[in-house]
């Protein structure tokens, strides 16, 4: 995929390994029923989808990194008292 050789900038040696690294992490996490689909929200269990909302918030911005990636932003709960 072109976003681990981007984020390589174009090393294709080291974005091989990064590529590796990726898949083997995916599996240990996840395990090889999940290994070539996407997460989402859904592949959680309850105990993890309480504790990812419970933890704070997230948002995915509208708009995209100079690479084409999605930036994210969040906030621990305890800060919101802040705003």
């Amino acid at each position: 995929q072109l976003r681990f050789l981007r984020s390589q900038a174009h090393n294709a040696k080291d974005a091989a390994h990064r590529l590796v690294r990726h898949f083997e992490t995916k599996l240990e996490l996840w395990g090889a029923d999940k290994l070539t689909k996407n997460i989402t929200i859904d592949d959680f269990d309850d105990e993890m989808k309480q504790l990812f909302f419970d933890g704070g918030s997230m948002q995915l911005l509208p708009c995209r990194d100079t690479s084409g990636r999605a930036i994210t932003l969040s906030w621990e709960k305890y800060q919101r008292q802040f705003f």
